[in-house]
């Protein structure tokens, strides 16, 4: 089991080093004057995809409660409550 995890982790992250090569290459070749500079649309999303991790959604373990003062119209967390369910 182990085995096949850090085999798919490193697949992970060699499929998204090449796929963020692939996009720089691509534009270089559109100019040959572009700099080739990290954009959100066209590096970032597409290697956030290739991981399958959540960045979205319902959290996958309970959030604790933070309790909060407001003292002369500023905020202040005063504690914190762990959830179970």
């Amino acid at each position: 089991m182990l085995h096949a995890v850090l085999w798919a982790t490193v697949f992970t992250a060699s499929l998204a080093a090449m796929i963020g090569v692939m996009l720089a290459f691509r534009r270089r070749m559109i100019d040959d004057g572009a700099a080739a500079v990290q954009q959100f649309a066209e590096d970032i999303l597409p290697l956030v995809l290739a991981t399958g991790k959540n960045i979205a959604g319902p959290p996958t373990r309970p959030l604790p409660r933070i309790e909060l003062e407001i003292d002369g119209g500023e905020v202040f967390a005063i504690g914190v409550h762990e959830r179970t369910v």
